[in-house]
């Protein structure tokens, strides 16, 4: 085609008398009778060819106007070269997808309202025996006695007011006498054995003999004798050592010195390093 355009010239050279001599010229060469040789046809053919080429490049180009099929033609369509392009048609997009299941409902459990407190009810405790009772009250005072001995009076000032007539009552004397004596009341010591009966009681024979030992002191010789002569077993124990050592003491006093020497050279026989070996002796010597 551009070799054509070359041959042939800018299609603005040609004038329209040129035209219409080349129109002519082809109705005359279509004129020829059929003897004419193919070649003469084929000629006249492409020159006819080259002339309506020349023709339509001769002419401005129009743009080409795409239309959718969607929007109407304008009323006056003078574009012979229009192309009506119809608009695809558009499909939803269509997203295959699990279906989604409904989130569950959030449900908000009320807390729990706390239970009314049940009412209290006490169980009456099964009345405490009186025996029960009395322990209690001496176990206090027992866990007084050496560290409070003040303490464990009180303790035993109520056991007293509260159990006169206790089963533990000797017990509780008993413990009375130690008491006093850790705080060196000796006194007050021998009027709680004088009111006593030491027989059958716990540590009787040591109660015995301290009542013997009190009671000499106290002037009351003739009462403390009868307590030596209980409280004396023949044993070699520190209660028979006190006990015959006491009554050489109570024999002195009452104006009996054969009886004490007695007891005294009695008691360094059986006890010559005794506690009171020493004061023997020199007794003896006199």
């Amino acid at each position: 085609m551009n070799a054509l355009r070359q041959k042939v010239g800018p299609a603005a050279q040609l004038s329209p008398a040129a035209m219409a001599r080349i129109a002519a010229r082809l109705e005359a060469e279509a004129g020829r009778p059929r003897g004419q040789t193919p070649m003469a046809l084929a000629g006249v053919a492409v020159v006819a060819a080259l002339v309506a080429t020349v023709v339509m490049l001769s002419r401005p180009a129009r743009p080409l106007t795409v239309v959718e099929s969607g929007s109407p033609l304008p009323a006056r369509v003078t574009a012979p070269h229009t192309i009506v392009v119809p608009a695809a048609a558009v499909e939803p997009a269509i997203r295959r997808t699990r279906p989604v299941a409904p989130a569950p409902a959030i449900v908000e459990e009320e807390a729990p309202s706390a239970p009314a407190p049940a009412p209290v009810v006490e169980t009456p405790r099964p009345a405490e025996s009186p025996l029960l009772s009395e322990s209690r009250l001496l176990a206090t005072a027992l866990g007084k006695l050496h560290k409070d001995p003040k303490g464990a009076l009180v303790a035993l000032d109520d056991y007293a007011a509260r159990f006169p007539q206790g089963q533990l009552a000797q017990e509780a004397q008993v413990m009375r006498v130690d008491a006093l004596l850790a705080l060196g009341r000796r006194d007050a010591a021998l009027l709680a054995l004088d009111g006593m009966t030491l027989a059958g009681v716990p540590r009787g024979r040591e109660l015995v003999v301290l009542r013997a030992e009190l009671r000499s002191e106290a002037g009351r010789c003739r009462d403390a004798l009868g307590d030596f002569a209980v409280a004396m077993a023949e044993a070699a124990d520190g209660l028979d050592e006190r006990a015959l050592y006491g009554r050489a003491l109570c024999r002195a006093r009452l104006g009996n010195p054969e009886g004490a020497r007695a007891d005294l050279e009695r008691y360094l026989l059986r006890f010559p390093d005794g506690r009171f070996a020493a004061d023997a002796r020199h007794v003896l010597e006199k």
